[in-house]
């Protein structure tokens, strides 16, 4: 997969979740590595804390939490 893949992959796994398409969330995992599908994970994490810091009036105050749950989904089988 080249980077453009990734971040595509990435966009339709997040839009499968928002719309709750189950169909639609395993076809585009069909075929996805583990250690492919972490990458996506891990890439999701980061844009997602750094809305949050963004967002918080006080920087740092759900970054705990934040990684909490990051480090819970990735430990996941």
């Amino acid at each position: 997969m080249w980077a453009s893949d990734d971040q595509r992959l990435l966009i339709g796994l997040l839009a499968a979740a928002h719309d709750g398409d189950e169909l639609g969330f395993t076809a585009l995992l069909n075929g996805v590595s583990r250690a492919r599908l972490r990458l996506a994970i891990r890439s999701l994490v980061e844009v997602v804390v750094a809305g949050q810091l963004a967002a918080e009036e006080e920087p740092g105050t759900a970054r705990a939490g934040l990684a909490r749950e990051a480090v819970a989904l990735e430990a996941r089988p």
